[in-house]
C-alpha cells in the first residue's frame, strides 16, 4: 500500500504498524522529513504576486525568511506546530529566465531545503510622464514604456505602437530592465498595442503593453466674444465618421467627418449667449464624445452719453401729448451692442412710463402711442452686448413736456369764437349801410 506523508517538522519520524499483531511485536520504520517549498505560480513577469508554502520546518520555527536568487524578499514568517506556513511575494526586477526560490528559519538552513524556480517572462509596463495612472490617454501624450524581465544588458531595444516603430536603439540594464518616452501617435479611439524586442528578445516573447486610447478636443482661442471664429482640432475619434459639434447642447456644424486615424478640424462662431463659460461637445457616430470649456468675454460696453433732449429742455405742442425723439452716443463692442432706452416721470424711475429693450439705433422716436402728455420727465439709457453683458445707466436727464391745459384752450376757443362773432357783425353792419 501507499500513502502521502501528512503535515509534519522535519527530522525523523515512526512508521508503525498493528493488525492481530500487536504494534509491539513489528519493526519500526524511521521516514526523515526534508524541508521544502512550493509556488503557485511558477511562472510569470516581474511584479507577479507569487504564493509560497513551506512544509517539513522545525515545529513552530520563528524568523523564516523567504529568498530569491539570494535576496530576501519576506521575512517574519512562523511556522505551525507541524512545521508548514504560507506567504506571498512580489517577482523583484530580474532578467529573463529562470529563477531560484529558497527559504530558511531559526533552525532550519537553506540548504536542507528544497528549492522552487520560477520562470520569468519578459512584459512591457507603461505609466504617463503627467497625471495618474488609469486616467485618459490622448494622441500625443507621452508615455513612459518600461520593460523588465529582458536579458541582462540587452542592445538594441526597439519599441513598436501597433506594430510601426516608435523608439530604437534602448539598451537593458543588468537586470534586463529598460525605459524610455513615447509620444502617442495620431490613432483612433480603443485599444492599441505596445511591444518590443532586442537582440535576444523577440516580440513574440513580450508580454504586449494595451493603452486605450480616449478622444480628445482641442480649442483655439479658447475664449472670445459673441460671432468670433473659434477653430475645434479633434484626435482620438473613431475613423471615417461624421461628427456632431454641440454647445451647450445646441447642434452647431453637422457633415463633417474625421479620417483614417479619428482626426478632424473645424470651425464655428460664438452664438448668441451669457458671459461666462460654455461646453463644446463633439460626438461622432460611434458614440465617441468628447467636451472642452469655451468662456465668453464678459466685459461690459461703455456707458453712453446723453444728445438729445438736453438737460433741462422744453418740449411740446400747444396742444395734446408730444411725440420725442431721444439720441444718445454710439458705444462699440466685440459681442455687438443694443440699447435699453427707460423714461419716467420719477428720478428714481420708480414707475416706469416706457421701457424699449433691444434697440439697434442709438436713437429712438416714440410711436403715437407712446406719445408724452404734460409734465416733467426723465430718461435714461444703457448698453447692452449679446453676452448679455451690461453698462451702467446714464444719468437721468430731465426734460419737460409743454402745452396748454384744456381750461385754458377752452378760453381761448370761447374767445375766438366771440372775435370772429363780432368780426361778423360788424361787417354785416357796414355792408348794410352801403347798400342804403
Amino acid at each position: 500500500m501507499t500513502f502521502k506523508v501528512p503535515p509534519s517538522s522535519r527530522g525523523q519520524h515512526v512508521f508503525d504498524a498493528a493488525g492481530i499483531t500487536p504494534a509491539s511485536d513489528v519493526e519500526d520504520q524511521l521516514f526523515t522529513v526534508v524541508p521544502k517549498i512550493e509556488t503557485n505560480p511558477t511562472s510569470g513577469w516581474v511584479g507577479t504576486v507569487v504564493g509560497i508554502a513551506g512544509s517539513g520546518f522545525a515545529n513552530g520555527e520563528t524568523n523564516i525568511k523567504v529568498t530569491y536568487d539570494g535576496v530576501t524578499v519576506k521575512t517574519g514568517v512562523f511556522a505551525d506546530v507541524k512545521g508548514s506556513w504560507q506567504s506571498s511575494f512580489s517577482i523583484p526586477t530580474s532578467t529573463k529566465g529562470s529563477h531560484t526560490i529558497n527559504a530558511f528559519g531559526a533552525v532550519t538552513p537553506d540548504g536542507d531545503v528544497i528549492k522552487a524556480d520560477f520562470n520569468v517572462s519578459p512584459v512591457i509596463k507603461l505609466e504617463p510622464t503627467s497625471g495618474y495612472l488609469g486616467g485618459d490617454i490622448h494622441v500625443g501624450d507621452s508615455l513612459w514604456v518600461g520593460g523588465v524581465g529582458f536579458e541582462a544588458n540587452e542592445t538594441n531595444i526597439k519599441v513598436t505602437f501597433d506594430g510601426n516603430l516608435s523608439a530604437s536603439n534602448i539598451f537593458a540594464d543588468a537586470k534586463g530592465s529598460w525605459s524610455d518616452k513615447l509620444d502617442v501617435p495620431p490613432c483612433t479611439s480603443g485599444e492599441h498595442t505596445i511591444d518590443a524586442s532586442g537582440e535576444i528578445t523577440k516580440a513574440s516573447d513580450t508580454v504586449d503593453a494595451i493603452v486605450i486610447i480616449s478622444p480628445k478636443i482641442e480649442l483655439s482661442p479658447t475664449s472670445g466674444a459673441i460671432d468670433n471664429d473659434i477653430t475645434v482640432q479633434g484626435t482620438g475619434f473613431s475613423a471615417n465618421q461624421a461628427i456632431t459639434i454641440s454647445y451647450d447642447g445646441a447642434r452647431l456644424a453637422t457633415g463633417i467627418a474625421t479620417d483614417s486615424k479619428g482626426y478632424f478640424t473645424a470651425g464655428f462662431k460664438i452664438p448668441t449667449s451669457k458671459a461666462g463659460d460654455h461646453t463644446v461637445t463633439v460626438t461622432d457616430a460611434k458614440s465617441s464624445v468628447f467636451s472642452a470649456s469655451l468662456s465668453v468675454e464678459s466685459t461690459p460696453p461703455p456707458t453712453p452719453r446723453h444728445i438729445s433732449p438736453e438737460a433741462g429742455a422744453e418740449l411740446g405742442s400747444i396742444i395734446g401729448s408730444t411725440t420725442i425723439s431721444f439720441d444718445w452716443s454710439d458705444v462699440e463692442d466685440a459681442s455687438g451692442v443694443y440699447y435699453i432706452l427707460e423714461i419716467s416721470p420719477s428720478a428714481n424711475f420708480a414707475g416706469t412710463v416706457i421701457r424699449k429693450e433691444g434697440l439697434t439705433a442709438s436713437a429712438y422716436t416714440l410711436a403715437k402711442d407712446e406719445a408724452l402728455a404734460k409734465g416733467d420727465y426723465y430718461w435714461r439709457v444703457k448698453a447692452e452686448d449679446s453676452a448679455e453683458n451690461q453698462s451702467e445707466w446714464t444719468n437721468g436727464q430731465l426734460f419737460k413736456v409743454g402745452g396748454l391745459d384744456w381750461w385754458l384752450v377752452l378760453i381761448i376757443v370761447v374767445a375766438l369764437i366771440v372775435i370772429i362773432i363780432v368780426i361778423w357783425r360788424l361787417v354785416s353792419v357796414r355792408r348794410r349801410d352801403e347798400w342804403k
